[in-house]
């Protein structure tokens, strides 16, 4: 139980403290692609870290109702014993993570379900109104807006004011979003959407539905930039950020949509030009600082509970 309870302290520990440790990724020179590793891989520790906790809690004991039939019994005959009460408090202390994960899941299987629906029924509608060309979803509409939406297959969709910013910006923009259905940000943007919907008291939920939105948005300005030029992509956002306001999508991830400013001011930096290479290397290791912290956590418990045990 000294390890359950371990676990649970780390999964809170890093749901209230995640935030203020990854303020060193929201630095101007950390990539995107860096940040959103970070990002998702410590709230996938926080995650990974309450299934162990419930695994370690219930299945050792799933078999043995014993316990659990000795502590009703005296319960009703209002005598509990002292074997009674640790019975208790190691079926409380089992039933936090399995309450956080049945949470989880109460809130992930029906919003899952919602999504799908929705991507449907907007592509039926897109098929029928929008002609198709080069894999593109082309609405006769005068403003210039695009979006995507994810799944399999992803399909952009954008209007004809797009092709008339010119033949670079018009790349440009349709370059971002592929690389929101390559990179699968709609998926990540709905993990933590999930995660901020089950536990909007945590911190780290709250900050990440946050982050990663913005994360995604930069990531897919760097792929773009990285073919068309920093300048190209910052020209066609700022066209499109001065647009009518793109009317939200459910699902959908706009060009022009999120923290234009921030955006414009990167695309303005030489960042921006930092190779996939590079960028990879930094999201690796970005993405293994949290499983390192969670497997130190797993370690110290396992040794406490060793010394407590033997």
């Amino acid at each position: 139980m000294t390890v359950v309870l371990t676990l649970i302290a780390a999964a809170v520990v890093i749901g209230c403290a995640g935030p203020r440790l990854l303020r060193v990724v929201e630095r101007p020179t950390v990539s995107p692609a860096a940040a959103l590793a970070a990002w998702l891989g410590t709230v996938a520790a926080a995650v990974l870290l309450t299934a162990a906790a419930a695994a370690l809690a219930v299945l050792p004991h799933l078999l043995e109702t014993g316990p659990v039939r000795a502590l009703v019994s005296e319960c009703l005959s209002g005598s509990v014993s002292a074997d009674s009460w640790s019975t208790a408090a190691r079926m409380a202390v089992a039933a936090v993570p399995l309450l956080a994960l049945a949470r989880l899941a109460a809130v992930a299987v029906p919003a899952a379900r919602a999504a799908r629906r929705s991507r449907d029924r907007h592509l039926t509608v897109v098929r029928l109104l929008c002609s198709d060309a080069e894999g593109v979803h082309w609405l006769d509409e005068a403003r210039p807006l695009a979006y995507s939406l994810g799944g399999r297959p992803g399909a952009v969709i954008a209007t004809a004011g797009v092709r008339g910013l010119g033949e670079r910006r018009c790349a440009a923009v349709l370059a971002h979003e592929r690389a929101h259905i390559r990179g699968r940000h709609h998926l990540m943007l709905q993990g933590v959407d999930v995660v901020a919907a089950a536990f909007p008291f945590l911190p780290l939920a709250r900050r990440a539905a946050l982050m990663v939105r913005l994360l995604v948005e930069l990531a897919a300005d760097d792929a773009a930039a990285r073919s068309h030029s920093p300048h190209t992509v910052r020209s066609a956002l700022a066209l499109m950020g001065g647009a009518t306001p793109a009317p939200s999508v459910p699902g959908g991830l706009h060009m022009s949509n999120e923290a234009i400013a921030v955006r414009l001011a990167r695309l303005d930096s030489a960042r921006v030009r930092r190779g996939p290479r590079r960028g990879a290397l930094a999201s690796a290791a970005f993405s293994v600082t949290p499983a390192v912290v969670a497997a130190g956590m797993l370690t110290v418990g396992f040794h406490t509970a060793c010394t407590l045990l033997l």
